[in-house]
């Protein structure tokens, strides 16, 4: 039974922070949009939409591979995280570029 109690109170508390996060995020969002007016708030809502999107090319699913496997056999995280580090360098590079790249013909 105490483990029981254990998940719930676990549950609990991350439930009690995503409340209160959402909560100031939404606060925020009015203080900014009131702040910044239409077209600021326009383009800084473009730029966090359009950093959103990108940045999926630079992860592709490495960092959820990486805690998996690392999880499960945790003596080849040097050869994970060596593997990883690189890879991960080449992306943001690319990713940079290619928001550079749309960024110029927009």
């Amino acid at each position: 039974m105490s483990q029981i109690r254990v998940i719930f109170k676990n549950m609990s508390w991350l439930m009690i922070a995503q409340i209160i996060a959402s909560i100031c995020g939404f606060i925020w969002t009015i203080l900014i949009a009131r702040y910044l007016g239409v077209s600021d708030y326009g383009i800084m809502n473009f730029a966090i939409a359009f950093t959103g999107i990108i940045s999926i090319t630079m992860d592709l699913g490495i960092s959820t591979h990486i805690i998996r496997h690392i999880a499960t056999d945790y003596d080849s995280s040097p050869k994970y995280l060596g593997n990883a580090i690189p890879l991960k360098s080449i992306f943001s590079f690319i990713t940079f570029l290619l928001a550079l790249i749309i960024l110029i013909l927009m």
